[in-house]
């Protein structure tokens, strides 16, 4: 019998018995792999040799390595399966997976797979389709284990045992009344240290944290961070509706994460890889052009001094890029700031920015007024353009998360635009004095 090591040696092996037609051979070696195993061998596929593996592996069996795919993936892989394959694997996904696929289908689309569930299912499916997108509703998985609260600890352990497959964590007991209100909690834990007899909404903490549906997700980041949560109940007007786990929560963190870096360059939107060239270039293209006609305003008082010009082109490119990196690094810092819900720390940052910008300013001064001696230009116009340049594009940059909606109007390259427009206009005005 081979024993085989590593990685590499598996991809190869793999590919060996796909080769070679060694249907059995391959779903063991295949199936014992984890799920992101499988799909990085998947990758290493063409086409051709894909087809094959779907007729090895069961609908049932692909619905996990599936769900992990982007939905751009999901798409070309569909092109490839025969719809009924298709189907089978869309009916073995978890509800949140499932919802996270059609979503991307008209409503005629969904028609054939939500025909294939349970009238329940389905009904349950379409309602969680209606939810906004980013929002608890549409994060949310409704695989989760729930009690009532006149069960007893046994009763719950039973339930687990029977039900606790098809859950997406059993950690947390959801206890609920009659009408299906969440009344509390109970961690598995909990459950197991208590005699068998107990009634759990003895043991249960009913002073728990949910969210409604219609929360943006997030909000639910931080909950879940700040709470140290596992799992975070969702409810409507009370009623227990279903669970957003940690690792959908790590999935909304490095969403958001690629999100806040594309709104500091400015391409917010631009970078998903899902839209067209066309809608692409018409984000980007908006937000260039803003940036011209925020350019225009030096492009003018250089026009209209040209006895500065040698002073300007000299003096100019240096002050500026100091300014704009200055305000960059502002803007960075109150964007984290915000991102991480301390809006209230408002005002205790643009105190601190601000002696802070003083002081950068003030060192920055010093230094680019003793280059401006060796080079015989104005002293103090090209200090005191220094000083107030930076200091102007600190303040911006810190308080300019707060006070605009939109996302690209608060970018790195808006900051260094206003910079360059800010230093032109300063060092003009200072040399007419």
């Amino acid at each position: 019998m081979t024993t085989i090591k590593n990685w590499q040696e598996y991809s190869y092996y793999l590919a060996l018995h796909l080769k070679n037609k060694e249907r059995s051979a391959f779903r063991k070696q295949f199936l014992s792999l984890h799920p992101n195993d499988q799909l990085a061998f998947i990758y290493m596929l063409n086409e051709h040799t894909r087809k094959r593996l779907y007729r090895y592996i069961a609908p049932a069996e692909f619905a996990e390595i599936f769900g992990r795919l982007e939905p751009s993936e999901q798409r070309m892989v569909v092109e490839e399966l025969q719809p009924a394959y298709v189907q089978e694997t869309v009916r073995a996904m978890p509800t949140d997976e499932m919802v996270d696929f059609l979503s991307g289908f008209s409503v005629t689309e969904t028609v054939p797979y939500l025909n294939l569930l349970e009238t329940h299912e389905a009904e349950k499916v379409k309602r969680m389709l209606g939810y906004g997108k980013h929002t608890a509703g549409a994060l949310m998985t409704t695989e989760y284990m729930v009690a009532h609260i006149t069960h007893t600890v046994a009763d719950v352990l039973l339930h687990v045992r029977e039900q606790g497959e098809n859950a997406e964590t059993i950690y947390y007991i959801y206890i609920v009344d009659d009408e299906e209100i969440l009344r509390g909690v109970v961690s598995l834990r909990d459950i197991l240290l208590e005699a068998p007899t107990t009634i759990v909404e003895a043991i249960m903490q009913d002073k728990l944290i949910s969210v409604e549906t219609h929360i943006d997700q997030e909000t639910v980041l931080h909950i879940v961070r700040d709470y140290d949560l596992l799992a975070l109940p969702v409810t409507e007007q009370g009623k227990l509706l279903g669970i957003v786990t940690v690792d959908d929560v790590m999935d909304v963190y490095y969403e958001e994460t690629e999100e806040d870096f594309g709104e500091l360059a400015g391409v917010s939107g631009a970078i998903d890889l899902d839209i067209g060239v066309m809608q692409a270039t018409k984000i980007r293209l908006g937000w260039l052009l803003r940036l011209i006609v925020i350019s225009m305003i030096p492009v003018v008082f250089i026009y209209l001094n040209p006895q500065h010009a040698y002073s300007i082109a000299l003096a100019v490119p240096l002050i500026a890029s100091i300014a704009g990196n200055a305000g960059i690094q502002s803007l960075t810092a109150a964007t984290r700031v915000k991102e991480l819900g301390n809006e209230g720390d408002f005002k205790k940052l643009v105190l601190r920015d601000s002696l802070v910008a003083s002081l950068l300013a003030t060192v920055s001064a010093v230094a680019v007024a003793m280059l401006a001696v060796v080079l015989e230009q104005p002293v103090w116009q090209v200090m005191l353009c220094t000083l107030l340049a930076i200091f102007l594009s600190s303040v911006i940059g810190t308080i300019l998360p707060y006070v605009v909606k939109d996302s690209a109007s608060a970018s790195s390259p808006v900051i260094a635009t206003w910079s360059d427009a800010i230093t032109v206009v300063l060092f003009i005005t200072l040399l007419s004095f």
